[in-house]
């Protein structure tokens, strides 16, 4: 099997914050996993149009974030 490197194909951008849980202490940090919504932005030039309206469309994910010194960042996968 070959690797594949993953392509930038798009910026992400966050529409909304959907639900999060409680934060809690887990292995010495204060986390929470947060369901959002995003689209992506800014496609690359070459992209077909129909691949463009595709990534444009709001999708839903979840995530772990941790609070850091300067607020909640998403949790290194």
């Amino acid at each position: 099997m070959v690797s594949v490197p993953y392509f930038c194909l798009a910026k992400g951008e966050v529409v909304d914050v959907v639900r999060w849980t409680e934060p809690t202490d887990f292995a010495g940090h204060r986390v929470s996993q947060v369901t959002y919504t995003y689209h992506g932005v800014d496609p690359i030039p070459v992209m077909p149009p129909a691949e463009q309206a595709r990534i444009a469309e709001p999708k839903e994910s979840t995530m772990p974030f941790e609070l850091q010194s300067d607020g909640w960042r998403p949790m290194p996968r």
